[in-house]
C-alpha cells in the first residue's frame, strides 16, 4: 500500500507567492512506520526545487537535483545519486526529474531507509552478544543506559509484545516481525 501526501509547490508570480497542492506518492516502508518529513523540511524542497527550476518547466536536471542535495546538507557523489534516480524512478540516469520524483528521492534520503541489515544491526545493540536475544535485562540495561525510567512492568510488556514462541525472550525473527508491523498510532 502506498501513502499519498500532499507537498506545497511554490510559484512566485510578480511579489504574491501562490501555493498549488501537489500529491506525491511515497512507497510503504518495509521495516517499521515511515518517518514523516516535517511541513518545514517539505516547504524547504518545494524551495529547492525552484531554485533549480528557474522558468518554472516543472522539470530539473539531475545536475539541479545533486545541488539541492548540496543546498540541504548532503554530500552525495555522482555514482550515488545515480544508483538513487535509479533504485527510486525506475529510469536511467541524466533524465529530467518531475517534482514528483524530487519529492521522492529527497523523501528517501531525509527519513532514511530501513533495510534488513539496518534492523539486524538495531537487533545486535539490544541484545546480548553471548544469548543472541533480547531478555528483559537488556532492556533494563538499555534504560539505565538512557537515563529512562521504565518500570520493569512496562519492560516486560515490551519482550511480550514480540515474544510470539513465548520463551522469554526476543530473538531476531521476532525483532524482525515487530519491526515490520505497522506502528499503531
Amino acid at each position: 500500500m502506498n501513502t499519498r501526501v500532499s507537498v506545497m509547490s511554490e510559484k512566485t508570480h510578480g511579489s504574491t507567492k501562490d501555493f498549488k497542492d501537489l500529491d506525491a506518492e511515497l512507497p510503504q516502508k518495509k521495516y517499521g512506520a515511515r518517518p514523516e518529513l516535517t511541513t518545514k523540511q517539505k516547504l524547504e524542497l518545494s524551495k529547492a526545487f525552484g531554485i533549480f527550476d528557474p522558468r518554472g518547466s516543472g522539470l530539473i536536471e539531475q545536475r539541479g537535483f545533486m545541488l539541492a542535495m548540496r543546498a540541504l546538507g548532503f554530500e552525495p557523489k555522482f555514482s550515488q545519486v545515480d544508483e538513487l534516480i535509479a533504485k527510486v524512478t525506475g529510469r536511467a540516469v541524466n533524465e529530467t526529474l518531475d517534482f514528483k520524483d524530487f519529492y521522492n528521492l529527497l523523501n528517501l534520503v531525509m527519513t532514511g531507509d530501513d533495510s534488513k541489515d539496518d534492523v539486524k544491526k538495531a537487533f545486535k545493540m539490544f541484545s546480548s552478544p553471548e544469548t543472541g536475544v533480547i531478555s528483559l535485562e537488556n532492556l533494563e540495561a538499555v534504560s539505565h543506559e538512557l537515563g529512562e525510567d521504565i518500570s520493569t512492568e512496562k519492560l516486560q510488556e515490551m519482550i511480550s509484545f514480540a515474544d510470539k514462541n513465548g520463551d522469554g525472550v526476543i530473538d531476531l525473527q521476532e525483532f524482525i516481525a515487530m519491526m515490520e508491523r505497522p506502528m499503531l498510532e
